[in-house]
């Protein structure tokens, strides 16, 4: 009796610790979601914004074998627009996997985010076929889509800026 008793509160145990993991996640979706639609300036720790964007992003990367590395410090605190940091965040993971890693079976992302002299400096990479040369220049189109035969328009890389703080800056490389 004791054995099954103690198997018993076992299993409570990992129910209701599978219960607050659901809990946090469904939370966290839902302010990723508002973040998205409203696009109000406020507090918030990038790293776990970061990782709740990544959770959200798990139903298209599961069927995948991509993987995503997060390098931020987990005490990084900032006062910005999380909505459109979600959007482009959000854009840059989609465009990887249906763009970047189109002939990839083992992609990897790379976000790292640092805070340098008052500034925060976000860098992602990827290691997907990447964008000819002769390309390179229109990124920061808006609307810019190296898949025009395919019907693939994403609002583009310019959008991203639209969102950056005065004096922000940006720039792209690639092995092409």
């Amino acid at each position: 009796m004791n054995e099954y008793l103690a198997s018993v509160m076992d299993a409570v145990e990992v129910m209701v610790r599978n219960l607050e993991k659901s809990s946090e996640i469904v939370v966290g979706f839902k302010q990723v979601a508002i973040d998205q639609s409203t696009f109000e300036l406020r507090k918030f720790n990038m790293d776990t914004y970061i990782k709740e964007i990544i959770r959200n992003l798990t139903p298209k990367l599961k069927k995948t074998r991509h993987r995503i590395e997060i390098d931020c410090p987990a005490n990084l605190e900032i006062v910005s627009y999380p909505g459109a940091i979600s959007q482009i965040l959000t854009n840059l993971v989609m465009n990887s996997l249906i763009h970047g890693f189109e002939e990839i079976q083992e992609g990897i992302i790379n976000i790292v985010v640092r805070k340098e002299n008052g500034n925060i400096i976000f860098k992602y990479c990827d290691n997907g076929v990447g964008i000819k040369l002769d390309m390179q220049e229109k990124v920061f189109d808006p609307f810019y889509t190296t898949k025009k035969k395919s019907g693939k328009y994403w609002t583009g890389i310019a959008y991203y800026s639209q969102f950056g703080c005065s004096g922000s800056r940006r720039s792209y490389s690639s092995r092409k």
